[in-house]
């Protein structure tokens, strides 16, 4: 059975990437700020993995 939380980190995930590639268009600060959300998610996963 798949864990809820890794499921919606995914949802997270890819909207976060998918509005990284739309603020290539916008302003630098969206752009950073996407990157930074996806760096957050990707270390809760980490922690979510070293926790199982």
């Amino acid at each position: 059975m798949k864990d809820p939380s890794i499921e919606i980190l995914h949802r997270i995930t890819a909207s976060t990437r998918q509005s990284a590639s739309l603020s290539r268009w916008g302003s630098m600060v969206d752009n950073n700020f996407a990157t930074s959300a996806e760096s957050v998610s990707a270390m809760y996963l980490k922690s979510v993995k070293d926790a199982i």
